[in-house]
């Protein structure tokens, strides 16, 4: 995840999401997936309503970019309510434990 971590994009590795607690969907739940998001015919243009590209460049992510582009997805429904309608559609939220992950 070039956007979180120092990575460059020839990076390898995995992200896991780790619950600490309890965290109901009712309540929003602790991540929402929208499957299939990556490889979806809109994903680029949910790429640039957040500023972003679907690709990184070799060396990886400027301080720049990282603070005009992170937690630019949270506001989707202002950037692109097209978009945003696309992803709230094929959402899936779930009823977090502690020690439940997601890999990503």
């Amino acid at each position: 995840d070039n956007l979180f971590w120092p990575t460059d994009s020839s990076s390898a590795g995995v992200n896991v999401w780790l619950s600490l607690d309890e965290i109901p969907a009712e309540y929003g739940g602790g991540m929402a997936v929208s499957p299939r998001s990556h490889t979806a015919e809109w994903r680029r243009d949910a790429y640039a309503s957040i500023g972003s590209t679907p690709t990184l460049p070799p060396e990886g992510v400027s301080p720049a970019q990282l603070r005009k582009t992170f937690g630019q997805t949270c506001n989707m429904a202002s950037l692109n309510e097209e978009i945003n309608a696309k992803i709230e559609s094929t959402k899936l939220v779930f009823d977090y434990r502690p020690g439940d992950c997601l890999f990503c």
